[in-house]
């Protein structure tokens, strides 16, 4: 995660949302490749990407708002 901040922030990328989405992306192949994983890690590695996701989501829900004119 630390080499996408660096990377990204050499492009002078600021937006949370591509930051939330690569990390997502992230653990996602990382826990795939440390596949063997108990119960209850996999279920923390689920909750932890759901939640990352559903962030992710509202990042661009909002920014969609923001595009259309449409103020929350």
């Amino acid at each position: 995660m630390f080499a996408t901040v660096v990377i990204l922030s050499l492009f002078g990328l600021e937006i949370i949302d591509i930051y939330l989405g690569l990390f997502a992306l992230e653990l996602f192949i990382t826990s795939e490749f440390t596949a063997p994983l108990g119960p209850a890690e996999s279920r923390r590695r689920l909750a932890v990407g759901i939640v990352m996701i559903v962030i992710f989501i509202g990042a661009i829900l909002k920014r969609i708002m923001f595009l259309l004119g449409i103020t929350a």
